[in-house]
């Protein structure tokens, strides 16, 4: 929670319909400096399921894994502030969870925004009906393998995580990581996770507004390129035997990060992405081609990466690629170097 006295007593109202008797909300305020933390003291403030946490403000990973290290549970969600849930969403996800004891369980989700008549609920952008139904008592499930999750739109909060699992496998959300923070929580929970027991009778209800790191077009959007830089590495440490999802992941975000950036942004990202695409082929050879999709970026892209992929034809194929680095890959560092270009 940060700054969000608009929606969290609508967010924390609809986490506390038809609830599990044993859930637990932690309230992690991130150095909010509007009235927020007042408002859920004055109507959530008596409720032994619930307490708020202070913390400076650190960004949203601080504050998610802030929240969890306070947290003694055996499952574990994120929610957003600005976000709701319908009624029982969790104690069916919970539910779910505790039966067939996989790492993560997934819900539907429903996009919607605020309109002076209400709610205006938008389609449900899944598209899982490739995917075979099962019983799960009265209701179906289906399972997600890996793949869909790590291709699909980074969905953390619509999930429920078992912690040892996080605990395990070191998963934490990157504090230095300031958007997009959910990019590689996603790809590793998904991975680990391995197929995900879903259903999609039950729905997160996920607010759209103006004011979401995703619409702004700025200099955030190179945080994905530090997040797919982070995944390449887990996956040499961890000895990953695939890492095609991950490429086609990488391109379709790619895509939309480049669509949505403003036009002086749009070279030093497709030159950062060229790079790491690079480093991602030294690493796993021409094998990853066959799930790469450059056609959906500008001849720039596929000129760039060849321009590297010479410099470096020389050196062969090999993990230390996974940990090259260089500073188109960091938003501070071009920051910086824009500075001094504007300066000289």
């Amino acid at each position: 929670m940060y700054n969000s006295q608009e929606t969290i007593e609508d967010c924390l109202g609809s986490l506390l319909q038809d609830a599990p008797p044993d859930q637990h909300i932690w309230v992690v305020n991130d150095g909010s400096t509007d009235d927020s933390p007042a408002r859920v003291l004055d109507r959530f403030g008596d409720l032994p399921g619930l307490t708020l946490l202070d913390k400076p403000n650190g960004g949203c990973a601080s504050a998610r894994n802030w929240g969890r290290m306070h947290s003694g549970a055996a499952h574990i969600a994120f929610v957003d502030a600005d976000d709701a849930v319908e009624p029982g969403f969790y104690a069916g996800l919970l539910e779910l969870a505790r039966y067939s004891g996989q790492g993560a369980v997934q819900g539907g989700f429903r996009p919607f925004c605020d309109t002076p008549e209400g709610r205006r609920h938008e389609r449900s952008p899944d598209a899982f009906d490739h995917l075979p139904r099962r019983q799960f008592g009265a209701i179906e499930v289906f399972d997600l393998p890996w793949p869909e999750v790590v291709t699909g739109q980074p969905t953390i909060w619509r999930r429920i995580y078992r912690r040892d699992m996080l605990d395990a496998r070191n998963i934490w959300f990157p504090e230095h990581i300031r958007a997009f923070d959910d990019q590689i929580f996603q790809i590793l929970t998904g991975y680990h996770a391995g197929l995900i027991p879903a259903r999609d009778d039950l729905h997160y209800l996920y607010r759209q507004h103006a004011g979401q790191d995703i619409r702004q077009g700025d200099e955030r959007a190179f945080y994905s390129l530090e997040m797919y830089r982070m995944a390449l590495r887990r996956a040499v440490q961890e000895g990953w035997s695939d890492f095609g999802p991950v490429a086609t992941s990488f391109f379709s975000t790619l895509k939309w990060s480049h669509d949505g950036l403003r036009e002086d942004l749009r070279a030093d990202f497709l030159r950062g992405a060229a790079e790491l695409w690079t480093y991602m082929r030294h690493v796993w050879g021409p094998g990853i081609d066959s799930a790469a999709r450059p056609q959906l970026l500008p001849e720039s892209f596929a000129r760039e990466a060849a321009r590297l992929d010479k410099r470096l034809h020389a050196l062969g194929d090999g993990y230390v690629f996974a940990f090259l680095d260089g500073p188109s890959l960091h938003v501070d560092m071009l920051r910086a170097d824009r500075a001094i270009r504007e300066r000289a």
